[in-house]
């Protein structure tokens, strides 16, 4: 804007303002100079400020929203010092951390930080669940009302090239928790980072044994959580594999060394002045887990080791250093020691078998045990040579005290041998894949309890166990060894083992089961064989493994049926439906949109109460009772047992398409529950039974055929199928033909099928000769569409020496000729509906309903055929709204604009005349912007439709009546809306008288309120909507003109209050916004509402003309506005003594006034604007 800092080229001071040049530590809350304003002022009158005309973009506007909440301490670095620059690591305790910004300038330098003595923005993170807020680090609390956002994922990275040739590396890919961004660490702290040229260091006391010697060091970093305050992402974040897993020539003891030994001439600075140099080495037999990853070497001939580098390559083994996890394969990725599972993948879980077989159930090999306590004095005596390809080697010697256990692998030994017991011994390495490990177990007094061999195999070299006895038989057993030992050895070629076979999935898309059964299986052959042939060994038990196929589409899910609406005998309970997409087994909802329509569960289904006291539900009907009188319903058999008639419905005969179910009434013990003898009950009060219909939804699509006749009528012919897809309806197996397009996902049935395989029997003297009927030719369908017939053209043929010779037709049996005349359809008539002329009013007066009959018919005859062919066509109306002219009541109620019982609605005087602006008072300020649409404040400004005005159309109409009749059938517009208003404090409910609604075209209606939504297109006809609040919108959507529906609506006292006391509703076209004051039974806690509703095809400008200036707002109060845009759900904050100037997408706006802005005066106008 032009604006130089203060004491450069101007008489103001160098500081104490916001411009001010030589800066301040205290430089919250200052404001502008003279100077400032000045050059601000001049900026703006040269017309340099154009750019700033336009009105602020206020889409993404959050109530409270501070700038550090989306520019990090980072971010501000980054924008103060350049790109490579970070905040701070560490603060000095003396100084807020929120009150200067600290920032690393260089990225080499993480030793010192450059301040800048500005604060951190409002909103910067500073702690755990602290934020900085006028340059102090404060509680969350303190900054209002912002909502916690949990943590999302970034997608996931491509894989990463592997890390190592051979040995076994790792491919890698990862994703960040980074929506938002990451926050402060929680729980750690803000230091222990480690800094370049500060080493690590321990001393070495012992094998396996480090202690702590110098430096700080941060070996994970801490766990960030997202900002605001939010949950972290859950679920992993990084996912690796190992690759290239073939062997390499070199241990992977020899891969750490040379990582390590390549840091020799990087210079270890023990002191900050003088540079040391070793020779380092792997540190494996001394570090453990995440440590040994962090690239930790040992310098050779010296009792210490450090972090030479960051990491070791992703792929480098390193040891758990957890109890119980010896047997996982663990790797170093990311600096991290992660397990992996024997199926290569890092946190599977997945273990090999007593076989080394990945997943295996111990099939493929079979145990040797054995035990030893021989053995001579003074000499190593060989008990064991384990076979090539052993696998899972136990060896344990249970007294070790006088004897001890010695290995030889390829004539050497690695464990004893030399007359002694030895200590500890993993071979070749604890990084190795297939090692040997010798434990010993000391007592306290450290005398040896017992010793174990352990080797996982499979053993590919010669591997010798030997026992020393150091004393002879003459001291008795005492002295012997107490040694026992097992293997596994694989099963020999040529035998037969059980092998497992996997059936099929369980489901046909998505994840589910298979079962996991086995057979005999011949490895010499490789195929499977008897089961007879592998009874020696036991057969494993069948067990259930997960299978996954490709993912199902989203299908619709109800719930369980709510309250059934009848007292007793049948009814309807309401269901929630919505669409559903089945993933890992998690139900997530989608749209609508994304399952079909046609298979959508009704919203309500019928129900039953079977025990219920007859007449409970019809107070009406019960007749007065005399003192000695029993109840109408009961028959007392003196005082001991009550009896009622109680519905008893039967099974429904059919599944889906609609049945017929009886329903009877029983006697019944009203105490018991249990059926009794019917003179038991008053036989005067039993009701008649009756037959309900149960199951009414329709059928699922299926192919359906009709077979022709076989084109022979002996040795083998074909016979063609007629196809076509259709549903069953009702319990006579009737049928509702469909598109074929209904049926496309289903398996389709053959067209032409074999028939009459039978022999045909001898026609010939000599045996050489057979006469029969054969079909030669098939003539056209008699019908373009739908059923019709075909004629085929049949002839007599004889057989002779192998050729077919046409003869007379007295030559076959008449009685096996096939039809000359066949069934058949090309494809479905495009059926119509007629209707019958509109019938009289129903009233005399006032408004009522006309009504007529629609009928489906055949273009091609006229007559009268099932509506179910006509289907797939828009039906007609049959229900109109008609009107004589108002009655001498109704004309009265207009006279008060609908208001039952001459209540005022809390706008309606305002609404009824317009508001024009009053004088200005003195301070008020005026924002002076160009009107947007065909309106202004000060012109004529459009009317408000309201019944009766227009009656070329409902669409885009407003309807204030208590009670009313809305056709919106016929339209032409494919896209229609009304809306229903009503007086704060009553309900609207719409009933659907009727609906033609086509909805296998996606046609439908939508019903909303601030308090409810539902969309529907089946089933609409006399159901009812409670809106549950005051207003109500109706949004129509059409493919075909025509259809519609027909609405009665009326409005009642709500039961239960939804709003209050202060709140306002308007209705007009224009009118006066002024704030309301809080009344004494609401308190001064709550926030008064303001409702604008205009008729939908209008939009809402509300201008804000005065503020009371008598407060200074410096941004830092609570009084604001909230404007809630109902169409599109967007707020917009207006706070302090701001005026503005604001327009809606749709025709609903809600204004909130903060508790606090009671005690200011405010004044705005607002009027309808017609859309672009």
């Amino acid at each position: 804007f032009g604006i130089q800092h203060d004491g450069e080229g101007n008489q103001c001071a160098g500081s104490g303002h916001i411009m001010g040049s030589e800066g301040a530590l205290n430089s919250v809350d200052l404001a502008w100079s003279a100077c400032s304003r000045e050059q601000l002022l001049a900026f703006v009158r040269t017309g340099q400020a154009d750019c700033t005309d336009d009105l602020p973009d206020l889409k993404d506007s959050i109530p409270g929203g501070k700038p550090g909440l989306y520019y990090g301490a980072d971010e501000q670095c980054k924008i103060a010092f350049g790109g490579a620059a970070a905040a701070c690591t560490f603060a000095r305790h003396d100084v807020d951390m929120c009150g200067v910004l600290s920032c690393h300038t260089d990225a080499a330098d993480l030793a010192s930080c450059t301040r800048l003595l500005v604060p951190l923005l409002d909103g910067t993170e500073c702690g755990v669940n602290k934020w900085c807020f006028k340059g102090r680090c404060s509680s969350l609390e303190d900054l209002g009302p912002i909502a916690a956002v949990h943590g999302h994922w970034s997608s996931w990275t491509s894989l990463t090239a592997c890390s190592r040739s051979c040995g076994g590396g790792v491919v890698a890919r990862r994703r960040h928790c980074n929506s938002p961004r990451l926050g402060v660490p929680r729980g750690g702290g803000g230091s222990g980072y480690l800094f370049p040229g500060l080493q690590l260091r321990w001393g070495i006391s012992g094998p396996g044994s480090p202690t702590y010697w110098q430096g700080p060091i941060q070996l994970r970093a801490p766990k960030r959580w997202p900002a605001f305050g939010g949950r972290p992402c859950e679920g992993e974040a990084l996912q690796a594999e190992m690759c290239n897993t073939q062997p390499c020539l070199k241990t992977q003891l020899a891969f750490m060394e040379e990582q390590c030994a390549a840091t020799d001439v990087k210079p270890l600075y023990l002191s900050l002045e003088l540079p040391s140099f070793y020779k380092w080495t792997s540190a494996a037999h001394y570090a453990k887990g995440d440590l040994l990853c962090k690239h930790v070497c040992r310098a050779r001939g010296k009792d210490f080791m450090v972090s030479r580098g960051e990491q070791f390559v992703d792929g480098t083994r390193c040891e758990r250093g957890v109890r119980g996890d010896e047997e996982v394969l663990a790797l170093c990725v990311a600096g991290t020691c992660m397990a992996f599972g024997c199926d290569g993948k890092m946190d599977s879980g997945k273990k090999t078998d007593a076989c080394r077989v990945c997943g295996g159930d111990n099939s493929t090999c079979f145990s040797v045990k054995g035990s030893y306590t021989e053995g001579k004095a003074r000499e190593y005596a060989t008990f064991l040579v384990l076979p090539r390809n052993a696998t899972t080697v136990r060896v344990v010697n249970r007294k070790p005290l006088f004897t001890h256990l010695a290995v030889k692998i390829q004539g050497q030994y690695v464990v004893a041998g030399s007359g002694t017991i030895s200590l500890n011994v993993t071979y070749p390495s604890v990084l190795e894949d297939d090692r040997l490990e010798y434990v010993v177990s000391l007592t306290e007094d450290n005398l040896p309890s017992w010793e174990g061999v352990r080797m996982d195999g499979p053993v590919q070299e010669d591997v010798e166990i030997q026992v020393y006895r150091r004393y002879g038989k003459e001291y008795g057993s005492i002295t012997s060894p107490d040694i026992i030992f097992s293997y596994f050895q694989p099963n020999e070629k040529g035998e037969f083992t059980w092998a497992s076979r996997l059936g099929p999935c369980s489901v046909t898309c998505g994840e589910g089961i298979q079962q996991v059964r086995h057979s005999c299986f011949d490895q010499t052959r490789g195929e499977m064989t008897s089961d007879l042939r592998c009874l020696k060994t036991p057969r494993p038990l069948a067990t259930q493994e997960p299978c996954s196929l490709a993912p199902c589409p989203p299908q619709w899910k109800a719930s369980k049926p709510g309250k059934c609406s009848a007292t007793c005998g049948l009814g309807i309970a309401p269901q929630n439906v919505s669409c559903i997409q089945v993933s890992s087994g998690l139900e997530t909802v989608v749209e609508d949109a994304l399952c079909p329509m046609e298979k959508k569960p009704p919203a309500f289904v019928s129900c039953t109460v079977n025990v219920c006291p007859l007449g409970w539900h019809k107070e009406n009907d019960v007749p007065p009772l005399e003192p000695s009188a029993a109840p109408f319903w009961t028959h007392q058999n003196g005082s001991q047992s009550v009896y009622v008639w109680s519905p008893l419905a039967g099974e429904c005969p059919v599944s889906c398409g609609g049945g017929s179910i009886l329903l009877r009434y029983v006697c019944l013990d009203f105490d018991t529950k249990e059926e009794t003898e019917e003179g038991s009950c008053d036989q005067a009060l039993k009701p008649e039974s009756r037959v309900d219909v149960c199951n009414p939804l329709p059928c699922p699509p299926s192919w359906f055929r009709k077979r022709g006749p076989c084109s022979v009528s002996c040795g083998g012919g074909v016979t063609r199928n007629v196809l076509y897809c259709a549903r069953q309806t009702g319990e006579k197996e009737e049928e509702e033909l469909l598109p074929e397009t209904h049926c496309k996902d289903l398996p389709r049935p053959e067209e032409q099928e074999a028939c009459n395989l039978q022999l045909c029997p001898p026609r010939s003297l000599a045996g050489h000769m057979l006469d029969r009927w054969k079909v030669a030719g098939l003539g056209p369908c008699s019908s373009s569409c739908g059923l019709g017939v075909a004629i085929q053209t049949v002839i007599c043929i004889q057989f002779s020496r192998g050729r077919e010779i046409e003869v007379t037709n007295t030559s076959c049996p008449e009685a096996e000729k096939p039809l000359s005349s066949i069934p058949c359809i090309n494809r479905m008539c495009p059926y119509e509906w007629r209707s019958t002329k509109w019938t009289e009013c129903s009233v005399s007066c006032g408004s009522s309903i006309q009504t007529r009959e629609a009928f489906c018919v055949s273009p091609q005859t006229g007559a009268r055929v099932n509506p179910i062919l006509c289907r797939n066509s828009p039906k007609p109306v049959i229900v109109r709204s008609c009107s004589l002219g108002p009655c001498l009541e109704q004309a009265r109620a207009d006279g008060r604009l609908g208001w039952e019982n001459g209540t005022p609605a809390p706008a309606a005087d305002r609404m009824a005349t317009g508001a024009t602006p009053g004088p200005r008072v003195p301070g008020e300020r005026a924002l002076d912007l160009p009107r947007t649409g065909k309106a202004s404040p000060s012109g004529k400004q459009p009317e408000e439709k309201t019944p009766g005005e227009d009656h070329t159309g409902v669409c885009g109409r407003l309807f204030l009546n208590s009670t009313g009749l809305i056709n919106m059938t016929g339209l032409q517009a494919s896209d229609c809306t009304i809306a229903i208003g009503r007086p704060l404090g009553e309900v609207v409910t719409v009933q659907v008288l009727e609906s033609s609604l086509n909805c296998s075209t996606g046609e439908m209606v939508v019903f909303s309120s601030r308090m409810m939504w539902r969309m529907g297109c089946k089933r609409l006809t006399l159901s009812v909507i409670n809106a549950r609040t005051n207003t109500l919108m109706v949004r129509q959507r059409l493919l075909l003109p025509g259809s519609g529906v027909v609405l009665q609506y009326s409005s009642a006292a709500a039961r239960k209050k939804y709003h209050q006391e202060c709140d306002v509703q308007l209705f007009g076209p224009r009118g006066e916004i002024a704030n309301p004051a809080p009344s004494a039974s609401v308190g001064t806690h709550a926030a008064c509402r303001t409702f604008i509703d205009v008729a939908p095809q209008h939009r809402i400008a509300i201008h804000a003309v005065h503020v009371d200036l008598s407060i200074q707002a410096n941004g830092a109060h609570a009084h604001y506005i909230l404007i809630r845009d109902v169409n599109n759900m967007k707020t917009s904050v207006f706070s302090g003594n701001q005026l503005f100037y604001w327009l809606s997408t749709g025709n609903r706006a809600e204004i909130e006034f903060n508790k606090d802005f009671a005690d200011i005066r405010f004044r705005a106008e607002y009027w309808i604007v017609e859309p672009k």
